[in-house]
């Protein structure tokens, strides 16, 4: 039998349960990922999302998150490489590994120089968008697993035009099996993503 005393608040008088008190207000658990405490019956982290119940260990095997972890460094040199590679786009620095002089290349062909200036933006607006949707899978927030998929959308979608305005600017047909296989390989991470972080949709929940 639970103990039970009295409560005095403004002259009533409440029985209330010493054990179940003790239960509710001083058990508490840290969570291992951030130590944030919580509630002693929470499953998750009220803070990073990630379960911090008791048989915690059972769920981690289940939703395993060491591609979500390895995703997080990935994604740290994805995003300095895309704005890097946007500042060369826009300098023209880009044509110097092959012997070439930015100059050179929009005299033969005027329309590059604005084609080059475009995809430079978007690299760099890419760049810094990782790094956003970075902190929201990092901190496990709601719409973090949908910003991912938009950002591998928009570089799909921007490596295409860019492909397209190229081969319109040059005469050349860009869409060969080494820019196609790149697409294709933004594809296939698009869906082993959206799969991925769908079976761990419970776990994003700030």
């Amino acid at each position: 039998m639970s103990e039970r005393n009295k409560l005095s608040n403004n002259g009533d008088e409440y029985l209330y349960d010493k054990k179940e008190a003790f239960e509710k207000y001083t058990l508490v658990k840290v969570c291992k990922a951030c130590g944030q405490k919580t509630e002693a019956d929470s499953k998750y982290c009220s803070n990073c999302g990630k379960p911090v119940f008791e048989d915690s260990e059972d769920l981690n095997n289940q939703y395993s998150m060491r591609w979500h972890d390895f995703q997080m460094v990935v994604m740290i040199l994805g995003g300095v490489l895309a704005i890097a590679n946007g500042l060369n786009q826009l300098m023209g620095s880009v044509y110097m590994g092959q012997g070439i002089t930015a100059d050179r290349i929009y005299s033969y062909y005027p329309g590059m120089k604005s084609c080059d200036t475009f995809y430079g933006i978007v690299l760099i607006a890419l760049g810094v968008y990782e790094f956003i949707v970075r902190s929201r899978l990092n901190k496990f927030q709601t719409n973090g697993p949908n910003s991912l998929k938009v950002l591998y959308i928009l570089s799909i979608v921007g490596g295409l035009i860019y492909l397209l305005w190229t081969s319109s600017a040059t005469g050349i047909n860009m869409l060969n099996s080494s820019s196609l296989g790149s697409i294709g390989s933004s594809i296939l991470f698009l869906i082993i993503n959206s799969i991925y972080y769908s079976k761990r949709s419970s776990l994003f929940v700030n």
